[in-house]
This record gives structure tokens, sequence and C-alpha cells, in this order.
């Protein structure tokens, strides 16, 4: 039995079909134009969104492109708010990564939600160089003095400063919510304790023995340095400026000519 002919190639040729137009960008797109494509085609992609690579899936599957379940789904609403955001900042992805209210609240929680061992350290951490700073200033206070300065005695004097400090730090160094008071109260207190302590100082060191200079200098003069480190910038300048007025006002201005 005779084989079965195959039949002849059909012979012709084979023409690519043309790749359909680019899309434009949805951002380049109207507000209406942008609205009426949402609600005609559903969920949207990242990338028809024109947000950045970066909120793309990460890990297993990233690169596959087609297939993939969309990254954000986005109701009329929440794109005209994107749109409105993007036209007066230019940022589109602040939305998308919790930006508006929503971070705001989030930045509220973070703010309330620091537990206490964190407040306790900070207060440390804010305590320990001014000890240090009233260790070195009593040093220098009964080194002018030619006194000695013996060791027990300076522990017992840091025993006595130390904690009065803490609990200075601590309450000023509390979030606002939890914070005994305003923060405009609490700068308006600091300002009178700034001009309170930087008068004492300078009228201890200048006028008084030099017994009451070791026992009071070394005190007052970190507090004041304190105080004005806690300050705002306008609230410092305008104590130290409370300060030069009521030296001026007392007419000690002796050791000012001194120093010139």
């Amino acid at each position: 039995m005779p084989p079965k002919q195959r039949p002849a190639a059909v012979q012709g040729s084979w023409t690519p079909s043309p790749s359909p137009p680019a899309s434009p960008s949805l951002l380049d797109l109207s507000h209406e134009d942008r609205l009426r494509l949402l609600e005609t085609h559903g969920p949207m992609k990242p990338s028809e969104l024109g947000l950045p690579n970066g909120l793309a899936r990460k890990g297993k599957g990233a690169g596959q492109g087609k297939g993939k379940e969309p990254m954000v789904v986005l109701r009329p609403d929440e794109l005209e708010q994107l749109v409105a955001q993007q036209q007066a900042t230019g940022k589109v992805h602040e939305i998308i990564n919790g930006g508006g209210a929503e971070g705001d609240e989030n930045a509220v929680y973070a703010e309330e939600g620091v537990p206490l061992w964190e407040e306790v350290l900070n207060t440390v951490l804010w305590t320990v160089p001014f000890a240090f700073l009233y260790a070195g200033m009593d040093y220098a206070v009964h080194a002018q003095f030619g006194q000695e300065l013996v060791l027990r005695d300076e522990l017992r004097r840091l025993v006595n400063f130390v904690p009065a400090l803490l609990l200075l730090n601590f309450l000023t160094l509390r979030p606002p919510s939890r914070a005994p008071l305003p923060p405009l109260a609490t700068q308006v207190l600091l300002a009178a304790l700034c001009v309170s302590t930087g008068l004492s100082t300078i009228h201890t060191c200048t006028t008084q023995s030099y017994l009451r200079v070791m026992a009071r200098a070394p005190a007052t003069g970190v507090l004041w340095c304190w105080t004005v480190v806690r300050l705002e910038l306008p609230w410092a300048v305008a104590a130290l400026v409370g300060v030069g007025a009521g030296v001026w006002v007392q007419g000690n201005t002796a050791w000012l000519r001194g120093l010139v």
C-alpha cells in the first residue's frame, strides 16, 4: 500500500501584528478621566497609578509582572484624595504610606506609646553630663580658693544634688500627653528659674565670702546652665536678657569692669 502523501505547505508570508499604542500614564490624565478609568476597569496596580517601584511586592514572586495581584486597590474617593494631594505637593505616595490624618494619628500613638523605662533612661542620660559639670565646678571653686577637695565630701554633695536634677529632667522630658504642665507653662517656669539662678550665682560669686561661694555657686551655676539648655532658643535669649537686666538694676557691675 503506497504511503500517504503529505499535503504541500501553504506558501505565503507572515506579517506581525502592530503593537498596541502605549497608554498614557494615569498621572497625565485629567481628574475626570482617572475616575472614569477606575470605575471602568476596577482595581488598578501601582504601576498603573504611577506609584514608585519601591511599593512593588518584594520577595518570592517579584518580577513576574503579569498575573500578579494588585498591591493597591483604591476607591474613587481615595483616588480623588491622592490626586488632590499630588496636585498640591507633587507627592503621590504619602497616602499609600500612611500620610495625612492617619500618619498624624500614628505619630501621636508613637509619642504616647513610649514606655516608662525609656523615659527613665532618657532622664539618666540627661542627668549624667550635668552631674559631671557639678563635680567640675565644685573642683574649680575649691582650687580657686586653695581648698582641698575631699572625695567623701564631694560624693555627699553629689548625692544631695543629683536626685533633684533627676526629678527636674524627668518632669521636663516627658511627652506632652504625660507632662504635668503644658509646654508654654513649662517654658515660663524654666525661664523664671533661669533668671533667679543666674542672678543668685552672680550675686554669690561677686559679693559673698569664699565659704558661701563654695557652698552655693556650683549648684546654682549648674542649674543656670541646665535651664538655658532646656529652654527653647527665644525663651533662653529672653531669660539671659532678664539676667543681664537684673544685674544692671542691682548695680553689681564692678566685676564686669574688671573683665574689660
